[in-house]
């Protein structure tokens, strides 16, 4: 799990050169996924008519997730969603990606 925790978080950030992100450190945004390993997973798929005309869209609640935290701050308590004026995230949109050129 650790090496997997890893390809997805910290190899990510060094990938695409996004600095303070990928690893938990002083100084670093505090973005975390807390999960049991023993028990994440996906939930049945769900029907929810919350659309505009009355459509449906389907979803998958996560099993064994106890928290979302995006830059230190809760967005998720593993039932439901924070309720806020404003998220804390930002999009993005500018880093010194440092990925490989395709070869020709």
């Amino acid at each position: 799990i650790a090496e997997g925790v890893r390809r997805i978080t910290s190899h990510q950030a060094d990938l695409y050169g996004i600095r303070d992100r990928g690893r938990i450190q002083v100084g670093a945004w505090a973005d975390f996924l807390l999960f049991d390993p023993k028990t994440v997973g996906i939930g049945p798929a769900e029907r929810i008519p919350d659309l505009p005309g009355g459509g449906r869209r389907t979803l998958r609640r996560p099993k064994g997730v106890h928290g979302v935290f995006v830059n230190g701050v809760r967005v998720f308590d593993g039932t439901d969603y924070a309720r806020l004026d404003r998220g804390p995230g930002q999009v993005l949109d500018r880093f010194a990606a440092i990925v490989p050129a395709r070869a020709p």
